[in-house]
């Protein structure tokens, strides 16, 4: 009898949760005599991980004080930490979930971890918690992550009687330092740190974290000379690209800087075809294609500065972002950060206006990211944009498309509770089971 009352309670509590009623769940919890580590009848999530998305605060602090497992994961890797990222910037759940002793460097199906969904999905209060508590976002290389020590020089460790050790920093150690001082322009610091070797060829080849830039071209945007020599020194990469394709002596060139440029390659052909693209205002991210028109004698640059226009659109400057694309802007360039379309990025920030901007200019509907997500999947993560949507399905975007994970926009719609979304997709004959 007590096993069936159990299981009505817990049945209960499941359809509480499916139907986000959050208050008859609270009141469930604390009647007791439910099973905290049920799953919802839907998508398979942990209660916690229901609740977590959804910002339910007080429900997700009765189902930890309960013993509910705070690192379940779903069918597609996703804890209950990433999934309340993906829901809101819910800063306070974070932190909980974090003092419960989440795993903050769990991993998704594709890979993705919390703080790389927080900063995908610019959620500013849980990136500012996920740092306050020491979790970084992972170089774009192999290089392990590492919490920065407290000097730039030594590492200490603690021995029994109490006397504090210096003791020589490991590589991996090296490494996120000598990362963290040129993210953070202590140029100084930096070039100690180069000075005082022990920064193997994964270290002076390691990226930034935000822009996926390699520490080279960071130093030489930068106009930091000293570091620019002591990485090349020890065979940094010159040839080291970001996200965007651009490499180091482009960066200098187009900044004005062609002494720099110069100490980056001693390529002459190079150096006057990097001198020529600033000259003409081609983007970065067609340098291939303007050559190959070089190489056909046409002397046209079809395609405007993209550079400014990815900014724009990454700083969410939607009037500088419609009039450059207006100007003749690629409209199927990427971003620097995450290697989105220009849709993409609209369309997950709800910008309608430049939406429909890109499609009347032809933008690829359905590009995908590194994950497979489409600008449709995007759009209905970052909000509840029913008119985006819309104008996303008139221009004939693929509702069928999977991302790795294996979901699509109305399954990802039907999860975040997206009801213009769902909306919209029902009118345009688009079902769940897609």
């Amino acid at each position: 009898m007590a096993i069936e009352v159990e299981q009505a309670a817990t049945m209960q509590l499941i359809t509480a949760v499916e139907d986000d009623d959050w208050d008859e769940a609270e009141k469930l919890l604390h009647a007791g005599g439910c099973d905290v580590n049920a799953r919802t009848l839907d998508f398979g999530h942990s209660l916690l991980q229901a609740a977590a998305q959804h910002g339910a605060l007080e429900v997700c602090r009765l189902l930890l004080a309960q013993r509910a497992d705070v690192n379940a994961t779903d069918g597609s890797g996703k804890s209950p930490l990433i999934s309340c990222i993906i829901g809101g910037d819910h800063g306070g759940i974070v932190c909980m979930l974090l003092d419960a002793r989440a795993d903050a460097s769990s991993e998704e199906y594709n890979g993705s971890s919390a703080i790389d969904w927080a900063k995908h999905v610019q959620r500013n209060q849980v990136i500012h918690v996920l740092e306050k508590k020491g979790v970084i976002q992972r170089t774009s290389s192999a290089l392990p992550v590492v919490e920065p020590s407290p000097t730039l020089s030594t590492s200490e460790v603690q021995e029994p009687s109490g006397t504090t050790v210096p003791t020589e920093p490991t590589g991996a150690e090296n490494a996120a330092q000598l990362v963290e001082a040129v993210e953070n322009e202590f140029w100084d610091d930096a070039a100690a740190l180069l000075r005082a070797g022990g920064c193997d060829v994964n270290a002076v080849n390691a990226r930034t974290r935000d822009f996926g830039c390699s520490l080279l071209q960071y130093a030489a945007e930068h106009e930091a000379s000293d570091v620019c020599k002591l990485l090349l020194a020890q065979r940094a990469d010159v040839h080291a690209v970001d996200w965007s394709r651009v490499p180091p002596h482009i960066t200098c060139v187009f900044s004005g800087d062609k002494r720099r440029a110069s100490m980056l390659t001693d390529d002459s052909t190079e150096l006057k075809r990097a001198k020529r693209l600033r000259k003409d205002e081609v983007a970065f991210s067609d340098v291939g294609s303007s050559q190959q028109a070089d190489n056909q004698g046409d002397r046209k640059h079809v395609v405007a500065d993209n550079t400014h226009m990815i900014a724009a659109v990454e700083n969410g400057a939607w009037d500088k972002a419609a009039e450059l694309i207006q100007a003749g802007g690629d409209v199927n360039a990427r971003t620097r950060d995450f290697g989105h379309s220009l849709l993409q990025e609209a369309a997950q920030q709800g910008a309608l206006d430049v939406c429909r901007l890109l499609l009347a200019q032809r933008a690829d509907v359905n590009a995908a990211d590194g994950t497979k997500m489409t600008p449709l999947m995007s759009c209905v993560i970052g909000g509840d944009y029913g008119q985006v949507i819309s104008t996303l399905l008139d221009a004939r975007a693929d509702a069928s498309m999977q991302a790795h994970d294996g979901y699509t926009a109305a399954k990802w719609a039907k999860r975040l509770r997206r009801k213009q979304i769902m909306e919209a997709l029902k009118k345009a004959g688009v079902h769940e089971r897609q």
